[in-house]
């Protein structure tokens, strides 16, 4: 499930502090979802997202995803394609 482009607007309209929330909700999601597509393996996953082993480690303890939550935290949807930032 992917955020639609008119949600992400009316978050957005919300304020800052919502938008903030709204992109380390999303960031968390697609920490926990590489970490699994990597099978838990930091240092592929670090590449997957285009940061670094240890730009990854911190927002892991920053959000405290643990192998235990990752199923949990990758429930949450994609960002779209068109929302996505590239390095």
């Amino acid at each position: 499930m992917e955020i639609g482009q008119d949600t992400l607007i009316q978050e957005i309209a919300k304020g800052p502090k919502r938008l903030r929330a709204i992109c380390r909700h999303a960031e968390r999601g697609e920490i926990a979802r590489a970490l699994i597509e990597c099978r838990q393996n930091r240092t592929r996953a670090a590449m997957a997202l285009g940061i670094s082993r240890r730009t990854l480690l911190n927002k892991i303890k920053e959000y405290g995803i643990t192998r235990g939550h990752c199923d949990r935290f990758a429930t949450v949807p994609s960002i779209p394609v068109a929302f996505r930032y590239d390095a």
